[in-house]
């Protein structure tokens, strides 16, 4: 119903966010939307997600363009979860040797670092350099390759 219902609306991509332990989001399910059929692209299994309210009391900005972004040194792991966003969110990515690279290059940056051996996804303001949404732990990546599905089933 849901996809259906995205295609009635035109949208293309439609991010799902399951809940978890306590309440808190335990996944991210992205589907693609296309001509009169879906299907999951990727889920993404979250170690965690703290909103940026709780660290700054700041309101989210109204996103007009982003990137995805990841150091040029990191693991294979970050690398491997930005090029799946950049990729499924059909937005540029780039690499970086320093944060400060980032700056001015779009309105926000979403940022693939490592936190405890895990790919943490921030999100950052190109102009100001600072974070401007949630943090989320990324446990695990899965990429989907599964067949459309027609709306009519």
């Amino acid at each position: 119903e849901l996809a259906v219902e995205a295609w009635n609306k035109n949208a293309e991509l439609v991010i799902i966010v399951g809940r978890g332990l306590r309440g808190n989001p335990g996944r991210m399910v992205f589907v693609r939307i296309s001509d009169d059929r879906y299907f999951q692209e990727m889920i993404l299994s979250l170690a965690g997600v703290k909103l940026i309210r709780e660290v700054q009391g700041v309101p989210p900005p109204k996103v007009i363009d982003e990137i995805v972004a990841y150091r040029d040194d990191s693991r294979e792991c970050v690398e491997e979860t930005a090029l799946a966003l950049g990729e499924v969110l059909g937005v540029p990515l780039i690499s970086y040797s320093n944060l400060a690279d980032v700056k001015d290059l779009s309105q926000m940056a979403i940022v693939v670092e490592e936190f405890n051996n895990l790919p943490i996804i921030n999100f950052i303001n190109c102009i100001k350099l600072t974070p401007v949404g949630p943090i989320i732990k990324v446990k695990k990546m899965i990429r989907l390759c599964t067949d459309f599905k027609s709306m009519q089933e």
